[in-house]
């Protein structure tokens, strides 16, 4: 047996459309690829930028963006922006703004962070943070160029691609290393 729709108020489905609409075009002006449904769902969205990009032109490996994507949480977690919840809240009342809450997941990230950013080089470890800073602007797949060359003064695309590249592939090797030495910590604890 079916059930009965409810009849809706058209005011009020007109309402949610509209919602849904503008939700949708919030996230493409953000940079996103969205997909929505008949009823403007969003069924998938996707955030479009330069390793994505670069990925998606076969022009990086799949280990060089999961390095990418894995940087991306570390800096998340590290900065309070994900999962701050977790972990044992420290007294930070002499460090940064007062009522900051800092916990002692935030802080073993950032040691975490220091150590991969050190062994990706400096160079690459700047062009990187200048490519995952967050931006406001919609040219996020045209600001890419703009902000290697502002870091490395390289003006050639393919060279640009090519550091971008380098940069990644360094970090995925920078994650190997770290995840050899955090195996060897656990094993000697063991």
């Amino acid at each position: 047996m079916s059930r009965r729709r409810k009849p809706t108020d058209p005011a009020a489905h007109a309402a949610l459309m509209l919602a849904r609409k503008r939700d949708a075009a919030d996230l493409v002006a953000r940079g996103a690829i969205v997909t929505v449904d008949e009823q403007h769902r969003i069924i998938n969205a996707r955030r479009l930028d330069v390793f994505a990009l670069l990925h998606e032109r076969k022009a990086m490996t799949d280990p060089q963006l999961i390095a990418v994507r894995r940087l991306e949480v570390l800096i998340g977690v590290a900065f309070g922006h994900e999962k701050p919840d977790q972990g044992e809240r420290v007294d930070t009342s002499c460090e940064g703004a007062p009522g900051q809450n800092v916990s002692q997941t935030m802080i073993d990230a950032m040691g975490d962070l220091r150590a991969i950013m050190g062994n990706v080089g400096p160079v690459n470890a700047k062009l990187l943070r200048a490519l995952l800073a967050p931006t406001d602007s919609p040219a996020v797949l045209t600001r890419w160029r703009k902000t290697v060359e502002d870091e490395t003064r390289e003006k050639r695309p393919d060279v640009q691609a090519a550091m971008v590249r380098t940069a990644c592939e360094n970090l995925a090797l920078a994650w190997q290393e770290f995840d050899y030495r955090a195996r060897e910590r656990r094993e000697k604890a063991a």
